[in-house]
């Protein structure tokens, strides 16, 4: 479990606190949203989950090991694997497969087993068949599949991923979310930081950062359902909801929770019967 108690981060000596008093949990196997408003410290927070930021105050604590002890820190990255939003910032093999086998080789494994973790892990991402290929060749989404393969490669329990999707086509963002619902059917637990909020309606919870401070935490229906307040911070809400809470405006007697086409379909067809009745 990954366990955040009264965190606070500043980012220079007097200034006002990134991270405000923050507690939270994530349990393994999970798959967590983050969102919030641009500034509200989703970046700074997630980097405190592998010790790559420390705090000022409080504790961060992955199955036990306190990311404050130089002694845990090693074992805390190893079971904390992050993906950032540039993946050219994280691709270091000139192939594909050389640039999913680094990390491995930082840990003196075998080469049998190096070979097995690098071929399980471009299989999961679907990049079996560019093993071969320079890396820099690859498309933009293709990248970041390569990035995510790389961190599968050192087998964390963690994955934490910092906006991947941002600068990505649709059809590119589909993908990185297959291999996330994939990997968390696996078991490997999923924190994914994102203003794409349709790619998160699946997730197990929803946290909701705000100055600082969590302000929401929850299941996807019971977040996504506070439209006016989110609307009100800048934080957009699943298409389907947006729809859902414009026809509540116009008299619509539709429920206020619907973030899926399914539920809406549902929902429409009773509201349908609902009338002629």
């Amino acid at each position: 479990m990954i366990k955040v108690e009264n965190l606070v981060y500043r980012y220079g000596p007097g200034e006002a606190p990134v991270l405000d008093l923050i507690s939270l949990g994530i349990g393994e196997g999970e798959f967590v949203g983050i969102i919030g408003p641009n500034g509200c410290g989703k970046s700074t927070l997630i980097r405190h989950f592998n010790a790559l930021l420390r705090p000022d105050q409080g504790t961060v604590e992955v199955d036990g090991l306190d990311a404050n002890d130089p002694a845990d820190i090693a074992e805390i990255r190893l079971r904390v694997g992050m993906v950032f939003q540039n993946p050219d910032n994280q691709i270091v093999g000139m192939t594909v497969e050389e640039d999913v086998s680094f990390g491995p080789g930082n840990l003196n494994l075998a080469p049998a087993q190096i070979r097995k973790r690098v071929e399980e892990a471009l299989e999961v991402v679907g990049l079996q068949d560019r093993a071969s290929s320079s890396s820099r060749a690859l498309s933009e989404g293709q990248k970041q599949l390569l990035a995510i393969a790389g961190v599968l490669a050192m087998e964390p329990k963690y994955i934490v991923l910092d906006e991947p999707t941002s600068s990505l086509d649709l059809t590119a963002r589909r993908s990185i979310l297959k291999v996330l619902h994939k990997l968390h059917r696996l078991g490997v637990a999923i924190i994914h930081v994102t203003h794409h909020v349709d790619e998160i309606v699946g997730a197990d919870r929803i946290i909701v950062l705000d100055q600082g401070k969590v302000a929401l935490d929850g299941k996807p229906d019971e977040v996504f359902c506070r439209v006016d307040w989110l609307k009100a911070r800048g934080i957009a809400v699943p298409q389907v909801t947006e729809l859902m809470w414009r026809m509540q405006q116009l008299g619509a007697g539709v429920r206020p929770d619907i973030i899926t086409v399914d539920d809406a379909c549902t929902e429409l067809l009773a509201q349908i019967k609902r009338s002629r009745s």
